[in-house]
C-alpha cells in the first residue's frame, strides 16, 4: 500500500506492483467495508488529495521497464462513479524527477480559489563517467547525479485536467539554489520556504517579488558537532 485517502464514506487505496490498481472502497457500513471499483495503472501515487467532489489528484512516480521509479507524475482521477474510477488526466514532471510530496504531505499546497497546486520538485540526471583501463573507456552512470532543476512546480488542476503553469526557484545562496520545502498563500502572495530563505511570488503571475535570506548559523565555541550530544 502506497497511499490512502478517506473522503466522506469512500476510501481510496493505491498499491504498487508496476501495474496495480487504485481501489475505491465503500465505507458506508463500518462493519462491512467493500471494494466498489478499481482502476489499473502503471506507476503509483504516494499522495492523494481531493480537489473537488468526484476528483482526486495523485502525486507519485512513473515506473520504467525495470520496475524502478523513473520520474514524478501527477494524475487526476475521476471518482464520481466509485464503481468505475477513471484516469482523467496525466502529467509527467520529468525523467529523474522527485518531489518531497511523495513522502511528506506537508510539502503539498492546493489553493482552491485559483485551483493551484504547488509541489517541490528536483530533477537529477546521471552524468556518464569513464571507468576502467584501455583505449575505449566504459561509460556508466555517475554515482553523484547532476541537478538540472531545484525548486517547485505550479499546476492548475480542475475538471478540465492538469496544466503546468510555471516552475519557480528561490534566489541562489552561495551559488546553490535552495530546495523549496513548503509553500503557502498569504493575501496576494505565494510564499516558499527552504532551509535558507523565504521567497515571495505574485500569486497572480508567479513572478518572484523578493527574498529574505536566513543568517548563516555556526556552532558556539566548544559545542559538540555530534547531534544529540550532551553538554560538557
Amino acid at each position: 500500500i502506497y497511499s490512502v485517502r478517506f473522503v466522506g464514506q469512500e476510501g481510496y487505496v493505491v498499491t504498487f506492483r508496476r501495474v496495480d490498481p487504485l481501489y475505491t472502497i465503500d465505507l458506508s457500513s463500518p462493519t462491512a467495508p467493500r471494494v466498489d471499483g478499481q482502476l489499473e495503472l502503471e506507476g503509483y501515487s504516494s499522495y492523494l488529495h481531493p480537489i473537488s467532489e468526484g476528483l482526486l489528484l495523485g502525486i507519485g512516480q512513473e515506473v520504467g521497464p525495470e520496475n524502478e521509479p523513473s520520474g514524478s507524475q501527477a494524475e487526476l482521477f475521476d471518482v464520481s462513479n466509485p464503481a468505475a474510477p477513471r484516469l482523467a488526466a496525466h502529467l509527467s514532471l520529468g525523467a529523474g524527477s522527485s518531489s518531497q510530496v511523495e513522502y511528506d504531505h506537508h510539502a503539498f499546497l492546493f489553493w482552491a480559489p485559483t485551483a493551484l497546486a504547488v509541489l517541490p520538485l528536483s530533477i537529477y540526471q546521471a552524468t556518464p563517467v569513464s571507468t576502467g583501463p584501455g583505449p575505449v573507456p566504459v561509460l556508466t552512470p555517475a554515482t553523484t547525479p547532476t541537478s538540472t532543476f531545484v525548486g517547485a512546480v505550479a499546476l492548475h488542476v480542475d475538471s478540465s485536467g492538469i496544466t503546468e503553469v510555471a516552475r519557480i526557484t528561490q534566489e541562489p545562496v552561495e551559488g546553490s539554489t535552495p530546495q523549496i520545502e513548503r509553500s503557502l498563500v498569504i493575501g496576494p502572495d505565494l510564499l516558499t520556504l527552504s532551509s535558507q530563505e523565504l521567497t515571495a511570488f505574485s500569486l497572480a503571475t508567479l513572478q518572484r517579488e523578493g527574498s529574505a535570506v536566513f543568517p548563516a548559523t555556526s556552532s558556539s565555541p566548544g559545542a559538540s558537532s555530534s547531534p544529540g550530544a550532551a553538554p560538557g
